[in-house]
């Protein structure tokens, strides 16, 4: 049952930086229109591209981040009624809690392999955490 509270705790701060971010966006996101603005009014399409891919990717990668916490805390609230083994279930919790780490941290970064890594952490941590809720049901 402790990691039942390590995921809500994990997910509840990384909830908490994730809107520190979101402020950080929202704060820096008219300079990121006004650098657009002169690059239109220049006919720049590179370098207007490259600051609106730059400004999506992290709208993106904060979004995920987000949304990623509020699964593990999901996660959570019904590991009680996973039934696999305590060794499994810890292990896709702990994979769960890397790999949104590995994803956020790194999805900022824009290094896609390791970002890649953490979202196939946490994709095989639900997966294997699903296996184990649907034997739950199959048992009640």
């Amino acid at each position: 049952m402790k990691m039942k509270k390590y995921l809500i705790l994990f997910g509840l701060i990384w909830i908490i930086l994730w809107c520190l971010t979101g402020l950080y966006h929202g704060i820096i996101h008219e300079s990121y229109a006004e650098i657009m603005l002169r690059f239109a009014k220049k006919g720049d399409l590179v370098n207007y591209w490259q600051t609106w891919r730059d400004w999506k990717w992290n709208s993106t990668v904060h979004s995920h981040g987000i949304s990623f916490s509020f699964l593990v805390i999901f996660l959570g609230h019904i590991w009680p009624d996973i039934k696999l083994s305590e060794k499994i279930k810890n292990i896709s919790g702990v994979s769960a809690i890397i790999g949104i780490a590995m994803a956020g941290i790194f999805g900022t970064l824009n290094i896609l392999f390791l970002d890649g890594i953490g979202d196939l952490l946490l994709l095989g941590a639900f997966m294997v955490c699903t296996f184990g809720y649907f034997r739950g049901l199959k048992h009640t």
